[in-house]
């Protein structure tokens, strides 16, 4: 957390867009690195606190704003999601529609489990017979 205040720290002048082209990427990364253990709880924590960070900094803008202000500005409705930090891109798709770039979140990413190399030798000599046979009928 502490590179993504850092991010927004040295970024209070800059647009919305590139700062989410940048956040997005420190956050997949880590929310990447950190997909195989138990971390659904810490990816929710993680959201939260992220959504208090650019809520601060969108104030440090935006002093003399209203909070009602500051959310229609900086958060938008994308897709099922309320309140989605997006912004959107200036260009348009085919059929006229606004491009929306929205930050990537943590509980966005799927939680994989580690296999053990063991486990799949193990299943793959049990089933050799079996695997034997699918072979063979589709070489045949």
């Amino acid at each position: 957390m502490e590179r993504v205040r850092t991010i927004l720290r040295n970024n209070v002048a800059s647009g919305q867009e590139p700062l989410i082209r940048h956040l997005s990427l420190v956050i997949r990364g880590w929310a990447n690195y950190h997909r195989h253990i138990a971390a659904t709880k810490t990816f929710s924590k993680i959201d939260h606190e992220l959504w208090y960070n650019l809520w601060r900094w969108a104030k440090k803008r935006h002093p003399k704003k209203t909070h009602t202000w500051i959310a229609q500005r900086y958060w938008r409705r994308v897709g099922g999601q309320n309140w989605a930090f997006a912004a959107d891109t200036g260009q348009r798709t085919k059929s006229g529609k606004p491009i929306i770039r929205r930050l990537v979140q943590t509980t966005d990413t799927k939680i994989r489990r580690h296999t053990s190399p063991m486990t799949t030798a193990r299943y793959l000599e049990t089933n050799s017979a079996h695997l034997d046979s699918v072979v063979l009928a589709l070489c045949a």
